[in-house]
């Protein structure tokens, strides 16, 4: 699998350019700036050559309709011996027993955290713990019904702070569930929702106009199953009728290029490691050879052109006959991410 590094130095090797070859790509500049320009580029290029690249189409992503958890917190802040004798939360204890201090507050953090997992109590909860911290959380389905509830922790020689559980929120009282980041264009001819997969049922998309002008203002005290979404301007889906109790969403979409850099151009290279995901690794001098025709174009090489674009076309053909989706990609039925919100293309 070659790295971004591995990439820009085979670049550099085959140019012929007297340019010693990097070490990292980390803070270039000069002339190693440019190469390292012109390979992030030549991959942003490939990837949009065609929206149907099989690792750019995403099918049967998911969104989980689920409550927010609450949370509540203990801090070990001090104490070199001792114990953890016990946490309770609204007055029922969620540990099996005593946790010794071990060789740091860190470690008897971890220790405390793993006791409260295996152990079971009415309500049950988990922990985990990072640093001195330890953050206890519900059983789910429990929603905003544990928000204030006390957790008290009983020390002896450590020192400890507590916070009560709070920020639990009932699945029916969330409006809005935010698509991922890596999404390009949601397609929302193929939602549909489930709590199960035997009962999996589409459900049909509204315009947001529509949603803001009609069902929004709907009594929405009842909850049940939803039939019907939006996609709002801060790029998130709602549901109509809100949900009684967690679901999961079924979409396809179409995911963001893959970018090496910084879209903004304040860092020419952030990562050595970084790879070019979707394409098997033997296949990768297909970046190489594109980046060398820009390389080419901007020294006005036309050997070093031809030669680029000559080695560059069997990739090329490979991957219009292997990488290709079946189906062509309809982005006039899709919403596409922009700054402020998803906009439609139609």
């Amino acid at each position: 699998m070659a790295t971004y590094l591995e990439l820009v130095k085979k670049t550099v090797r085959k140019s012929g350019a007297k340019l010693e070859v990097p070490t990292t790509v980390v803070g270039a500049d000069g002339m190693l700036q440019m190469f390292v320009e012109w390979v992030q580029e030549a991959w942003k290029d490939i990837q949009l050559q065609h929206l149907g690249w099989h690792w750019r189409v995403s099918r049967d992503l998911t969104l989980s309709i689920a409550e927010t958890v609450a949370t509540g917190t203990v801090t070990l802040t001090g104490g070199a011996g001792g114990s953890v004798d016990d946490i309770t939360v609204n007055g029922v204890s969620i540990m099996s027993g005593a946790e010794a201090y071990a060789a740091s507050l860190a470690n008897t953090a971890t220790n405390v955290a793993a006791n409260i997992t295996a152990h079971t109590s009415t309500p049950n909860y988990t922990a985990a713990a990072v640093g001195e911290v330890i953050t206890i959380s519900p059983a789910a389905g429990l929603g905003d019904s544990v928000n204030g509830y006390a957790v008290v922790s009983s020390t002896t020689t450590i020192t400890s702070t507590d916070v009560n559980m709070a920020g639990g929120v009932d699945v029916e009282d969330k409006d809005e569930w935010a698509l991922p980041a890596t999404l390009e264009h949601f397609d929302f001819r193929t939602v549909s929702v489930y709590d199960s997969t035997d009962d999996e049922l589409p459900i049909y998309h509204v315009p947001y106009h529509y949603w803001r002008s009609q069902l929004d203002k709907l009594n929405r005290a009842t909850s049940t199953k939803p039939q019907c979404f939006t996609v709002t301007p801060d790029n998130k889906l709602a549901f109509y009728p809100p949900p009684d109790q967690a679901y999961t969403v079924r979409y396809d979409g179409l995911l963001k290029v893959e970018v090496f850099d910084s879209e903004d151009g304040a860092g020419v290279g952030t990562s050595d490691a970084l790879t070019p995901t979707g394409i098997e690794s033997e296949y990768h001098d297909a970046i190489v050879w594109k980046a060398l025709e820009y390389y080419a174009m901007h020294f006005e090489d036309g050997a070093k052109l031809q030669e680029a674009q000559t080695m560059f076309k069997p990739y090329k053909k490979y991957f219009e006959e292997r990488e290709l989706e079946d189906v062509t990609i309809d982005t006039t039925a899709m919403y596409k991410p922009v700054r402020g919100g998803l906009r439609y293309r139609g």
